[in-house]
């Protein structure tokens, strides 16, 4: 496997070298960039977790053996350079009057375990007409957006900001410092949760319902302050085929739902406050700690109905500092419940989404998590410190709220060095 890894990855590298001699010979200009990244972080119990480790979602439930004892309360630590990354960035060709540019960036978080892999991580083409900017491919989701977390983890603000980089055609018009937002955007590497398969997530909830999902926005931006507000449409199709008795019947399934999210950010020469605000239903997708469940289950035709889970999340993000840097991250989310009743049968529910096991969800989690960086133009290194406290508890089939909640603590201490190019 590792000797697959390695030919895959001196394949890519021929590839770009091949490119920018092409580039270079059509006058088209280029510029390489990434850095090299080694983390080192302690956690005083298991989480739900990404890339071995690098990013981290919430602590898991409590859950006892026979005699009492909690089987996630195990201490982990690790190093990692799964987070080393590469980008090119191309420009110089005149298309329909536009300028453009296009973005190729991977990294080695493909995977977890013994055999990182090279994974893509952006690759989109930019058309800019002045006023008007469309694009199209993988890039980082709307509601991810313009502000975000400047944390040391990869994480970047998760599960309280959205997260995810998305298939999209993306189109904006700038009047003065205003900027309207239309896109209609895919699934591939995050996607929704569902029953399609053992592990859960899966684009081909959203590639069945037909139908992309569809964001708008507004942003006021300028040298020293953002703000903006955006809106979200999802149709997904959890299930095409059913039961009724021991035969399979086909079904006609969909849920959607919506979203929303309001931003802001000041910016000087030392100081940055950003904060975020998301209110929204079904947003496993993009890494936030909600989802959905079955409503009713029709015995005659097979047909399942769906409720989403409604979500309150906010965060906000301040540092200070140049050389030396300080900053601290704090972040609230909430589940609300469902809009409708939850089904029921024998005991157990069907729910899907993150932080949900079993009939058990989390109902608030809380973070607060200080930070010290030394910042150079091609060096950085670090230490952040993260404690965070997830309720843990039933969630009740009348309205989807979580009770009987238990908190679960992890501390988490991150330190971290990367080499800039």
């Amino acid at each position: 496997m590792m000797r697959k890894n390695l030919t895959v990855v001196l394949l890519l590298i021929n590839t770009i070298f091949v490119v920018a001699q092409e580039a270079q010979e059509k006058k088209i200009s280029y510029k390489f960039y990434g850095f090299v990244r080694n983390d080192f972080f302690y956690n005083t119990r298991l989480n739900k977790e990404g890339t071995d480790g690098l990013s981290v979602a919430y602590p898991l439930e409590v859950k006892k053996d026979i005699n009492g004892k909690d089987l996630n309360a195990v201490p982990q630590s690790e190093m990692l350079s799964y987070g080393t990354r590469v980008g090119v960035d191309l420009s110089g060709i005149d298309v329909l009057g536009a300028t453009t540019i296009a973005k190729i960036e991977s990294d080695f978080s493909g995977t977890t375990g013994m055999n990182p892999l090279f994974r893509l991580r952006h690759a989109y083409v930019k058309l800019n007409w002045g006023k008007t900017e469309l694009l199209a491919g993988q890039n980082w989701h709307p509601m991810y957006g313009e502000v975000k977390p400047n944390v040391l983890n990869l994480s970047a603000g998760s599960p309280f900001q959205p997260f995810a980089r998305s298939p999209q055609l993306n189109l904006s018009y700038k009047v003065m410092d205003l900027r309207f937002i239309g896109a209609a955007i895919y699934q591939f590497q995050y996607s929704s949760d569902g029953p399609f398969d053992a592990t859960s997530k899966s684009s081909t909830y959203i590639k069945n319902a037909n139908m992309p999902e569809l964001y708008i926005g507004l942003e006021n931006k300028n040298k020293t302050w953002v703000f903006g507000a955006g809106g979200e449409m999802k149709k997904i199709a959890p299930r095409i085929s059913g039961t009724v008795g021991s035969s399979t019947v086909k079904v006609n399934e969909s849920l959607t739902s919506y979203a929303c999210n309001i931003y802001g950010q000041y910016t000087n020469s030392l100081l940055s406050i950003n904060t975020k605000v998301i209110y929204g239903q079904n947003l496993s997708d993009l890494c936030m700690i909600n989802g959905y469940g079955v409503n009713s289950l029709d015995t005659i035709t097979g047909k399942q109905t769906y409720t989403s889970f409604n979500l309150l999340s906010s965060w906000l993000n301040i540092t200070y500092g140049k050389k030396w840097q300080i900053g601290v991250f704090g972040g609230y989310t909430q589940n609300l419940g469902s809009d409708k009743s939850l089904y029921e049968k024998a005991g157990k529910m069907s729910l899907f989404g993150n932080g949900i096991s079993g009939n058990k969800m989390i109902g608030v989690m809380c973070k607060i998590s200080p930070e010290i960086s030394y910042n150079l133009t091609n060096f950085r290194m670090g230490i952040e410190y993260d404690y965070t406290v997830a309720e843990w508890g039933d969630v009740s089939p009348k309205d989807g709220i979580v009770r009987n909640a238990d908190n679960v603590l992890n501390h988490r201490i991150l330190g971290f060095m990367a080499y800039y190019f």
